[in-house]
């Protein structure tokens, strides 16, 4: 990472008596609401959200993700590599 760089993340803090099921859609609902807001937009064919961290504490559950850019052009680009060999 270059010294101009950003990391974007987003953390998410949820009451642990929320349950799993609940957990998950509203961590999936808030990880929408956020990419739909990015400065750069979110693409989802090259790009990834990815958990960067996942926390217990107390009473309450701490989830922190990151937007990974590009991941999919990187893979491509490592499969066509690969098959050229």
């Amino acid at each position: 990472m270059g010294v101009n760089d950003r990391i974007e993340s987003t953390s998410i803090i949820i009451e642990d008596k929320v349950p799993l099921h609940e957990r998950v859609s509203v961590v999936k609902e808030r990880i929408s609401e956020w990419t739909d807001k990015l400065e750069e937009n979110f693409d989802r064919e090259k790009d990834e959200v990815r958990l960067n961290r996942y926390e217990k504490k107390g009473d309450k559950y701490f989830y922190q993700y990151i937007i990974v850019r590009g991941v999919n052009t990187l893979k491509r680009n490592l499969e066509r590599a690969n098959q050229s060999r």
